[in-house]
């Protein structure tokens, strides 16, 4: 392409990305801004564990380390003092753009196109509407992913081209890595892609020397690069390997996510439409306008006018099969993505469908290319040279037309200047004058100039929702957030969280179309916060208010008294009406939260209080659980040919609310982290397991209720029955808060509670068999236990320590959480990373409980020792004495010995190139 041309395309591409390109603060939902705390934070070696972003409570960082050294590349830019604005100009959106086009145009020259052929494809493949989204929606990391891929296949395919293919192999290995550092899902399209294009050479040219040739050089690049890719990630892999193994989100791999989170209907797909064009709000789908056709009629165009050729064909079908997979489970043959999300390794990674747009702009604009390189070399296009223009000047103008929200200031992304810029500013400069640890909570979730630091962490309400303390507070399920105004004793929580600050955000009027009772609840929640007796005050006023809780623990502290508590959670009501009483002076663990908990934590405990529970409740929470079976992981979400269906843990707010609407239950039960198997009606339900064993000790869990029947367990021919229809004495009563003129509203359920149903002995190996009588039946756990083990945790229970919680009066419950006279122990810790503290803790006089607030992880240790969940959300370890002690992530302990690995494997990359330039490499 002459210099003038590129010049010209240059020119044309930058009039439209401009805005990011000059103007500071280009944000969105994707794309938050770093400010300098935490990017000098950064700055470090890999952590396993991580704070940053909006994941204020820290969680384990391994699956996205793969982004490290983009990380390490922006901390270090900021420590020699370039600005954010300009980092992020440059080095983000500039890179990604310019890569669109270097790419592209490679992977055209291969294939011999060029002149206004190519200017035109090239045109296509950066100014569709699934890459200016991905820019305008601030995901910078695909958007860079999406320009390397052509290059990468472009390097592939010349070292399968050329015979001495050292410098493109070595080209090849670099672009992978550079995918893999990006977003490591699109080596997985690149996969596709090779193995569409080595399939169609093999029938192309059908001949075993041929098939040979492919499979050999295909072998050889792909264990050269599994090899370097494996060494590059071994500073996150081995963490992953030897201490903690990476694992999506519990929800991600359900079938129902799919149908939740694909938009794009073949029609979109097949005029490469992104669904969200323009606005890209999640859910608000717009269908392409007529222009659009004119993309595809002139991508297939090439099949017509255009000399068959292997290139061609492999590109063709490329975009056949990308346009159908782009679609996702929408029609038609839905049933095809469902099943290769299920049973194709690997392709669970693309719940949402859109990442095949990838494939479709790829092929799209090589077969553009194709189609415009033969008419315009064509003898009736020579010959009239304005028909030639014309039909350039046409497409131009579609494809301007098509994206004209970007040129007419219609888009709500990084090409818009994001509202309210100075009232964030604001905020971020008075936390940064607060040197004291205190969280940020934001509601909903945090804005993208939400300030966020390693002190001041942020944390978004909609994911706190997620954790129990939080979500049994929810009334209903319309007003999620609700728990901050409904739970009384959310103050509580807080205070240990370390939530210190709150913002409520007004809605951002580019995104959402509001309405006036919109905007009525905005202003009346906003004055339900600020009025709660645990709220200080407000600093901030709207559209950017900031609130000020009235106590916020530190980042570590310390609990005078451990109570282990076997039971709901709603003795959290009860606990709030002690006066003076404090949750961070008193750490507490739900036994029925997890199985197998450790008889250390009833000897550290002040009292081990039972809530509606027995002797034998206490004695199950104690039960190692390996001999725990849940007959959920054997059902699916809906019902099976027995009838049954399950709910998982992280389900509880729905399995809720679908009880206290059809049955007018309310469900505030543990589940020991196994979910629910749900039987409606007379059912049978047979449950296999190894863990069943003859001779052993049977245990059901099943839940009483008031709309139940009974269950049978059958075992080798022997039943047991049991009537799970039992009455509440007291109704639950629900109250959701009210607002001047507005009354409150009152909500009655009867209660539910498991009990341990007693089967006797194990008379068959592996098989159970459950029969359910009545309308509701409910099955949380089986317990296939020998009987000197329940004997041996039974002796071990402090039976002294008991208290039957609702057998006391008022007094005796205030006397339970008395406060020992003992003076106070005191605790200095320093942060040397986010994995890694000392902590010196000086009068100990009795256990103590160090709280750490965290999310719970178990591979928190406190001198060796795993950490304990208290509250149901953070870490705890009891300390019995006076020392000094480091508290280690565990995982962390592995990156040095991967960094050195990956520190070999560039070394053996570079090595490699400058050998190869030597001594040429064949195969």
């Amino acid at each position: 392409m002459r210099r003038g041309k590129n010049d010209w395309i240059l020119l044309f591409i930058f009039l439209v990305y401009y805005k990011v390109l000059i103007f500071p603060y280009r944000v969105a939902n994707d794309l938050h801004f770093a400010f300098k705390g935490e990017l000098l934070d950064k700055l470090t070696l890999p952590q396993t564990w991580s704070s940053w972003g909006a994941v204020g409570f820290g969680e384990y960082s391994t699956s996205v380390l793969w982004n490290w050294p983009v990380g390490i590349f922006f901390s270090t830019l900021a420590k020699i003092g370039i600005n954010f604005n300009i980092s992020l100009a440059i080095f983000g959106f500039g890179i990604a753009i310019f890569l669109s086009v270097f790419g592209i145009s490679r992977l055209l020259g291969f294939y011999k196109i060029s002149g206004t052929a190519k200017i035109l494809a090239i045109l296509l493949f950066t100014l569709n509407t699934y890459f200016i989204l991905l820019i305008d929606g601030g995901q910078l990391n695909l958007a860079i992913a999406y320009s390397i891929l052509p290059l990468a296949f472009y390097y592939y395919l010349c070292s399968e081209e050329i015979v001495n293919f050292k410098i493109p192999l070595f080209k090849f290995l670099i672009s992978g890595l550079a995918l893999s550092m990006f977003d490591f899902r699109i080596l997985y399209l690149l996969a596709i892609m090779i193995f569409a294009y080595s399939l169609s050479c093999v029938f192309l040219d059908f001949k075993f020397i041929n098939i040979k040739r492919i499979v050999k050089r295909n072998l050889v690049i792909g264990l050269i690069f599994i090899i370097i890719l494996f060494g590059f990630h071994a500073y996150w892999l081995l963490p992953s390997f030897f201490s903690k193994a990476v694992t999506l989100p519990q929800n991600y791999e359900r079938i129902s996510q799919l149908s939740f989170l694909n938009f794009a209907t073949l029609t979109h797909t097949f005029y490469i439409y992104q669904p969200h064009w323009f606005k890209n709000v999640f859910g608000k789908v717009t269908m392409p306008q007529v222009e659009f056709i004119i993309f595809p009629f002139f991508v297939f165009l090439s099949t017509i006018v255009t000399k068959k050729s292997k290139g061609l064909v492999y590109f063709l079908i490329l975009a056949l099969i990308s346009v159908f997979l782009a679609k996702g489970v929408n029609p038609p043959f839905s049933g095809v993505y469902n099943w290769l999300f299920v049973n194709l390794p690997g392709f669970n990674l693309f719940r949402d469908s859109s990442k095949f747009y990838f494939l479709i702009a790829v092929s799209y604009s090589v077969l553009l290319g194709f189609t415009f390189n033969t008419l315009f070399k064509s003898k009736l296009f020579k010959k009239y040279i304005l028909l030639k223009k014309a039909t350039a000047l046409f497409f131009i103008l579609v494809l301007i037309y098509s994206v004209r929200p970007v040129l007419l200031g219609k888009m709500t992304g990084t090409f818009s200047t994001f509202p309210n810029i100075e009232n964030y500013l604001h905020i971020a400069n008075l936390l940064e004058k607060d040197s004291n640890f205190g969280r940020l909570v934001w509601l909903p979730t945090k804005q993208p100039l939400g300030y966020s630091s390693p002190t001041h962490p942020s944390l978004e309400a909609i994911r706190m929702i997620s954790k129990r303390p939080f979500e049994i507070a929810i009334v209903g399920s319309y007003e999620q957030l609700n728990f901050i105004r409904e739970g009384k004793f959310m103050g509580e929580l807080f205070d240990i969280s370390g939530i210190k600050y709150i913002s409520y955000p007004y809605p951002d009027i580019r995104r959402e179309d509001l309405k006036k009772d919109n905007i009525d609840y905005y202003y009346q929640f906003l004055d339900q916060i600020t009025s709660l007796p645990w709220v200080d005050k407000r600093i901030t006023d709207p559209p950017v208010p900031l609130l000020v809780t009235k106590k916020s623990s530190d980042h570590l502290f310390l609990a005078n008294s451990l109570f282990y508590i076997v039971g709901s959670d709603n003795i959290y009501n009860d606990l709030i009406k002690i006066p003076g009483f404090e949750l961070r002076n008193n750490a507490v663990v739900f036994g029925e939260e997890n199985p197998g908990n450790t008889d250390n934590l009833l000897k550290n405990s002040k009292a081990i209080i039972l809530v509606d529970k027995n002797l034998f409740d206490l004695t199950a929470s104690l039960i190692p659980d390996k001999y725990y079976i849940f007959p959920a992981a054997q059902l699916d979400f809906d019902p099976n040919e027995s009838g049954w269906w399950k709910r998982e843990t992280s389900d509880f707010l729905s399995w809720r609310v679908f009880l206290q609407e059809k049955y007018d239950l309310d469900y505030q039960e543990f589940d020991y982290g196994g979910g629910v198997a749900v039987g409606e009606g007379n059912r049978e339900l047979v449950i296999i397991s190894d863990k069943i064993k003859k001779g052993d000790r049977l245990f059901v869990r099943v839940l009483n209720n008031a709309k139940g029947g009974g269950v049978e367990i059958i075992n080798g021919g022997e039943k047991s029955t049991a009537m799970t229809n039992g009455q509440c004495f007291n109704k639950i009563k629900i109250t959701l808060s009210g607002y001047k003129d507005i009354p409150g509203q009152e909500f009655l359920y009867d209660c539910t509670s498991y009990f341990w149903m007693d089967a006797g002995e194990v008379k068959e190996n592996g098989k159970v068999t459950i029969k359910s009588m009545g309308n509701l039946n409910v099955i949380n756990a089986i317990v296939s236990v020998p009987e000197n083990i329940l004997s041996e945790i039974s002796n071990s229970i402090p039976k002294d320590k008991i208290v039957l919680w609702n057998k006391l009066s008022q007094s005796q419950k205030e006397n339970t959480f008395q406060i020992d006279n003992y003076p106070d122990p005191t605790i200095d810790f320093t942060r040397l990373s986010p994995t890694h503290y000392k902590v010196n803790v000086i009068g100990v006089k009795k256990p103590v409980v160090l709280a750490f607030s965290e999310n719970f992880d178990s591979l928190w240790k406190l001198n060796g020792e795993h950490s304990t969940e208290i509250y149901s959300l953070i870490n705890g370890f009891v300390v019995n004495k006076d020392g000094v002690y480091e508290l280690i992530y565990d995982p962390q302990k592995y990156v040095i010995p991967g960094l050195i690995i990956s520190a070999v494997t560039l070394f053996m990359l570079v090595s490699f190139y400058v050998i190869s330039k030597k001594s040429p490499v064949n195969i």
